[in-house]
């Protein structure tokens, strides 16, 4: 039985959480850039490992606990939802950016590798999903095969970086990722200041599952709506913020790798639930709203994928017909969600 929270110790908790993440995500940017130079890691291998798994640490506590709890659907949605957040979030910050589209100024093939490995880790929970383990099985071989496949993942991002066999035609709209070294703090300095930030990142993910659960407890909230846009539009503010500031900065390519290195770290939260989950499966626990929210995401980033092929330089409203494509697949779908069609 959940230890529930007041209601209004509940909506004070999303409230600091929603104020925390926003401050800490302006940070967490400038900390990241800062790194990359220093190491010479490349924009699109830090904000897509990095910073990704950072802004993604309090959705990943979200769906641990919650699965911990027995809060299943809950844990899968707030994985999921916050994937198909994050991914139009992407487009607000093509928004901010005037000159081109986001799309063709980031254009990498680091970028472009990340979406297709998030479809194939959305393809292998789907797997979980369709086959069976022998009952008594709690994890599921599938969630060991989608973090060796997100490890060897991480190798060929950093392969494609330092020796790229596919390079994007440069145009003048084209942002390079090249190292900056205008930040006067020592290296140690930064580092310290990054791992600070995550802390309070992390901190705020168990906050704000508390508040979700008791909201949940209390109200009698449906799981997967709480899941799928209350804790994963607040746990997904870090990657936001971060890419609005990164294109307020000039790192185009970190903005975008932010998004998509978030999603594809996003998934092995389904890997911690299914190790939190110690009665069944995390899997067996998909229905209906979470196998169309992962087909959703699978589409949206094929989108994605797509537009950074394209390269279109201006479009409709100025964020191209992917952009349309992808806020009109989330707010179609949300609606659909929300007002139980699906």
């Amino acid at each position: 039985m959940v230890e529930a929270w007041p209601i209004s110790y509940s909506i004070a908790g999303m409230v600091i959480s929603v104020i925390g993440l926003l401050t800490v995500g302006i940070k967490l940017v400038t900390y990241a850039d800062a790194i990359a130079d220093r190491f010479h890691l490349g924009e699109a291998l830090v904000g897509g490992l990095f910073l990704g798994a950072i802004t993604s640490l309090s959705g990943s506590i979200v769906s641990g606990l919650s699965a911990y709890n027995g809060f299943y659907s809950m844990a899968i949605s707030n994985c999921l939802g916050g994937i198909a957040a994050q991914t139009s979030f992407l487009i607000i910050a093509d928004i901010t950016y005037r000159n081109v589209n986001l799309e063709h100024a980031a254009a990498s093939l680091p970028n472009l590798l990340s979406c297709n490995l998030l479809i194939g880790l959305i393809a292998l929970s789907f797997l979980g999903y369709a086959i069976p383990v022998p009952e008594g099985f709690f994890f599921h071989p599938v969630s060991a095969v989608m973090v060796v496949f997100y490890l060897f993942g991480l190798k060929w991002l950093q392969e494609t970086y330092k020796n790229p066999l596919w390079i994007p035609k440069r145009t003048k709209e084209t942002k390079l990722d090249e190292p900056k070294y205008d930040n006067v703090e020592k290296t140690q300095t930064i580092v310290i200041k990054f791992i600070a930030a995550a802390s309070v990142v992390a901190i705020l993910g168990y906050v704000i599952t508390k508040s979700a659960e008791s909201l949940v407890f209390l109200t009698g909230l449906p799981q997967n709506i709480t899941g799928a846009f209350l804790t994963a539009i607040i746990t997904s503010l870090p990657e936001l913020v971060v890419s609005l500031s990164a294109v307020r900065q000039g790192a185009l390519t970190m903005a975008v790798a932010n998004i998509l290195g978030g999603n594809t770290f996003d998934v092995l939260m389904l890997v911690l639930a299914d190790g939190l989950s110690f009665e069944e499966t995390i899997y067996v626990h998909y229905g209906k709203e979470e196998l169309f929210l992962g087909f959703v995401i699978v589409l949206m980033t094929a989108v994605i994928s797509i537009a950074l092929a394209r390269r279109e330089k201006q479009g409709i409203g100025d964020i191209g017909f992917e952009g349309v494509t992808i806020l009109g697949l989330y707010i179609i779908s949300a609606s659909l969600l929300v007002f139980g069609i699906i």
